[in-house]
C-alpha cells in the first residue's frame, strides 16, 4: 500500500470542501472512507 497521510478533521474538511462538523460526524458515524484514531489531545485520520 501507499504512504499514509495523517491530518486533522479541519485539514480534511478543507481538502474535501466540507465543514469540520461534517467530517467529525462522518468519522463518528463511520460514513466516510477514512480511518480515524483519537487521542485525548486531538483527532487524526488516514486518507
Amino acid at each position: 500500500m501507499g504512504k499514509k497521510a495523517e491530518m486533522t478533521p479541519a485539514q480534511a474538511a478543507k481538502v474535501i470542501n466540507k465543514s469540520v462538523q461534517f467530517v467529525r460526524l462522518g468519522l463518528q458515524q463511520q460514513r466516510l472512507p477514512f480511518r480515524n484514531s483519537s487521542t485525548k489531545a486531538k483527532w487524526q485520520m488516514e486518507l
